[in-house]
C-alpha cells in the first residue's frame, strides 16, 4: 500500500513539531523521533544546496545537547593535544564548513600544511598512523585552528586522565581512554541522521580520511556547489570502512521511514 507525500500545510505543522523536539538538541534515549527530525532538517538543507550549512546545524545540535546533559568535568584543555595524532573521518559536509571558515592568507597557509601531512598520511591505516604519529595540520600554537568547526569526530572525543592519554596517543600504549560517553552517544546520533539525509539527497554517505578529505576540497575550486550538483569531487579517496553495524541499521530504519514522507 503506497503512501501519500505529506501536503505543505502538514509539512509546516511537521517543522514546528521537528523545531520543538530539538529546542535543546537530540535528547538521550532510545527514541527514534529527534534523530527523525533531525535528518528531516538536514535533508532541507541539503536540497536547498547548503551542504555546509548541515554541518554546522549538527556541531551547534551537539554542542546544545551536551551542555544540556551537565557532562563531568574533563582533562581536555586549549594546548592538550595528545589526541590530535589520531585517523579521524569526515562528512563531505564536515569538510565543507571547515574550508568555508578559511579566509584569504590563512586559506593559503592552511591549505599548504594540510598539503604536506596529506602527502605522509595518505593511504596510512589506524594502525599505521598510530605507529608514525602525524599532527593535525590544523593545530595551530598547540590549540585547534578551526575549533568550532571541527569534526564530530574531534567534537566527541574527551577524557578524564591526560596522563594517559598522552601514553596512549603519545607512546601508542594501547590504554583504553577513560572518556566520557555522552560525547560519542551525541556523535552516533547526529551522524546517524545526517547520513540519512545525505542518502535521501542521493548525496555520497561517507566519511573520508580528513587530511585526504580537506585537501581534495581545498585544491578544487567551487567544491561543495560541484559535489552538490553529483561531480565525484572525492574520486580515487577511499572512504572510511570500519564496521558498525549497529549504526548502519539504525541508518537503515531511518531513511525507511523518511522516505515515506518524500
Amino acid at each position: 500500500m503506497s503512501v501519500l507525500p505529506l501536503t505543505r500545510q502538514q509539512r509546516r505543522q511537521q517543522e514546528r513539531e521537528d523545531d520543538k523536539l530539538l529546542r535543546y538538541g537530540i535528547p538521550p534515549g532510545e527514541d527514534a523521533a529527534p534523530l527523525l527530525a533531525e535528518a528531516r532538517r538536514l535533508l532541507r538543507l541539503l536540497r536547498d544546496s547548503r551542504a555546509a550549512d548541515a554541518a554546522a546545524e549538527i556541531h551547534s545540535g551537539f554542542d546544545t545537547a551536551l551542555r544540556r546533559r551537565r557532562p563531568e568535568p574533563v582533562a581536555c584543555r586549549k594546548g592538550c593535544f595528545h589526541c590530535c595524532i589520531s585517523y579521524v573521518a569526515a562528512t563531505a559536509p564536515e569538510l565543507f564548513v571547515i574550508v568555508r571558515s578559511l579566509k584569504g592568507q590563512r586559506r593559503a597557509a592552511v591549505a599548504a600544511r594540510v598539503a604536506e601531512a596529506d602527502a605522509e598520511t595518505h593511504g596510512r591505516s589506524i594502525a599505521e598512523r598510530f605507529a608514525a604519529p602525524c599532527l593535525c595540520p590544523l593545530l595551530e600554537d598547540g590549540a585547534c585552528g578551526i575549533y568550532a568547526v571541527r569534526p564530530s569526530a574531534c567534537r566527541s572525543l574527551a577524557s578524564f586522565d591526560a596522563e594517559v592519554c598522552a601514553r596512549s596517543f603519545g607512546a601508542n600504549s594501547g590504554e583504553g581512554l577513560p572518556a566520557p560517553t555522552a560525547g560519542m552517544e551525541l556523535r552516533s546520533a547526529y551522524q546517524a541522521s545526517l547520513r540519512t539525509a545525505l542518502t535521501l539527497a542521493g548525496l555520497p554517505a561517507v566519511a573520508y580520511e580528513l587530511n585526504a578529505g580537506l585537501n581534495r576540497v581545498l585544491q578544487t575550486p567551487e567544491a561543495e556547489a560541484r559535489w552538490l550538483k553529483g561531480e565525484d569531487i572525492f574520486a580515487g579517496i577511499t572512504p572510511e570502512a570500519v564496521p558498525k553495524p549497529r549504526f548502519d541499521e539504525t541508518v537503515r530504519i531511518l531513511v525507511e521511514t523518511l522516505s515515506k514522507e518524500t
